[in-house]
C-alpha cells in the first residue's frame, strides 16, 4: 500500500513561527512534526510516500531529499493553490495508482501503533473508506462525524460552532479505496472555494458506500496552534 501525507498548508495559525518554516518541520522534542507521521507509516507498513508541498515546500523537500535517511521512499507533488484537501488528494491519483492508499495530515500527533491499527480495522470490515476519530467538546473546527457502532453515518466538514451533536471528530488518517477520486472528480467547492475530504466521503456514506470509523486508543490532536505545540512538547518530554 502506498501512502499520501499532506503538507502544503501555511499554519497561519502557528505564526509568527511558521513565517519561516513551514509547518510540518516544526520541532517537537527536537524532530520535524513531520518525523511522527512518518513513524506512523512506517509502523504500518507503508513506505512508498507522496508528500504533496506547497508553502515553503523546498524546505521540506531539501530536509528529506529522497526519504531513505527517514526509512522510506517519498514523492513529491506540488498544490501550487490551497485549495483543499480533497484537491491536495486528486494531485496524487497518478501515484496511487487505482490501489487503496494510506493519507494522513503533516500535522496530525498520535502514537504510531494507530497507523497499523487503522489498516487491520478498514480489512476487517471491507470499508470503502475508514477514518480515525478521537472525541472533543465541539467538532467545529474540525470535521463532526456521526457514527453508528463502527459505522460513520455521517461526516460535516467545519460545522457551525455549538450546533453538533456529535462527540467524535475526524482525527486525519484515512484509509481509502479507490473509488474516493470519482467522488473528488463530483465535488463542489464549498463556502471557502475549497474540495474536502470529509465532503467526498460524505457523499460516498450517500451512495450507500461503508465508511468506518476508528477511535484512537491514546492521546492525539492536530497542531496548529502554539498551544498544542506546546501541549505535545511538555507531553514527548515525559514520554522519554
Amino acid at each position: 500500500m502506498k501512502g499520501v501525507i499532506l503538507a502544503a498548508g501555511k499554519g497561519t495559525r502557528l505564526r509568527p513561527l511558521t513565517l519561516e518554516t513551514p509547518k510540518p518541520m516544526l520541532l517537537l522534542n527536537g524532530r520535524p512534526m513531520l518525523d511522527y507521521v512518518l513513524d506512523g507509516f512506517r509502523a504500518a507498513g507503508v513506505t512508498d510516500i507522496a508528500l504533496v508541498t506547497g508553502y515553503l515546500a523546498e524546505k521540506i523537500e531539501s530536509h528529506y531529499g529522497d526519504g531513505a535517511a527517514a526509512g522510506v521512499r517519498i514523492t513529491y507533488i506540488r498544490q501550487h493553490e490551497q485549495l483543499g484537501t480533497g484537491h491536495a488528494v486528486n494531485l496524487a491519483r497518478e501515484f496511487t495508482a487505482g490501489e487503496p492508499f494510506m493519507l494522513c495530515w503533516s500535522d496530525i500527533m498520535c502514537g504510531a501503533a494507530e497507523y497499523p491499527a487503522l489498516l487491520r480495522f478498514h480489512a476487517a470490515g471491507g470499508y470503502s473508506a475508514s477514518i480515525t476519530l478521537n472525541r472533543v467538546d465541539d467538532p467545529w473546527e474540525g470535521a463532526a462525524v456521526y457514527m453508528d457502532g463502527d459505522t460513520v453515518t455521517d461526516i460535516i466538514e467545519k460545522p457551525p460552532k455549538g450546533q453538533s451533536a456529535t462527540n467524535y471528530n475526524n482525527r486525519g488518517i484515512f484509509v481509502l479505496e479507490p473509488v474516493i477520486y470519482e467522488e473528488l472528480e463530483q465535488l463542489k467547492a464549498d463556502s471557502r472555494g475549497e474540495y474536502n475530504v470529509p465532503d467526498a466521503i460524505r457523499n460516498m456514506i450517500r451512495r450507500g458506500l461503508r465508511v468506518g470509523g476508528m477511535p484512537l486508543s491514546g492521546p492525539s490532536s492536530d497542531v496548529g496552534t502554539i498551544e498544542a505545540l506546546r501541549e505535545w512538547e511538555e507531553l514527548l518530554k515525559q514520554e522519554r
